[in-house]
């Protein structure tokens, strides 16, 4: 069974994290940061990329002053011994930018044309830059439908980071 653990944006301020962050508290502060600053500096170039005007630039819906489910979510668990017993996680991101980490085989994507599921090849000291439900909506660019699966039998630990940007409610 998966473990789950997230911190959104707005708690980061507070003076007590939750249990795991509050034992790296700065580490998951800076983390948090970097990452908010990678989608802000991809909205703004989005924005300018699609001649969006100030009054019009996504980064409207996004202002860091604001309230939004933002934020970092730490993934641990082990596969499944069997490929069968993997449950059917197909989906698409809400929000608006999704980063991804993750060190083994584990994402898959469908591509629009065919429907066809490949394999994301995850490579050392990179991201999977998703766009989401809600950026899709804004600006017609496509929000995939991904899934978590694995590639063969067998248990082993894995782990993944994400971060999730999500408009101001």
């Amino acid at each position: 069974m998966p473990n789950h653990s997230q911190i959104t944006r707005d708690e980061q301020n507070r003076t007590d994290l939750p249990s795991p962050f509050a034992e790296h508290a700065g580490a998951t502060l800076d983390l948090l940061n970097i990452c908010d600053t990678i989608v802000r500096t991809l909205l703004h170039s989005i924005s300018d990329s699609l001649g969006l005007d100030e009054s019009a630039s996504l980064e409207n819906a996004h202002r860091p002053d604001g309230q939004s489910d933002s934020g970092l979510k730490f993934v641990s668990g082990p596969t499944k011994a069997s490929i069968a017993d993997v449950p059917d996680t197909t989906h698409t991101d809400g929000g608006s930018i999704t980063l991804l980490w993750c060190e083994k085989w584990a994402s898959q994507m469908q591509t629009k044309e065919t429907k066809e599921w490949l394999w994301i090849d995850p490579k050392p000291d990179c991201v999977l830059v998703n766009i989401a439900d809600y950026l899709q909506g804004q600006t017609g660019l496509h929000s995939p439908v991904h899934r978590v699966s694995q590639p063969s039998d067998g248990v082993e630990d894995r782990y993944f980071v994400s971060y999730f940007l999500r408009p101001n409610h």
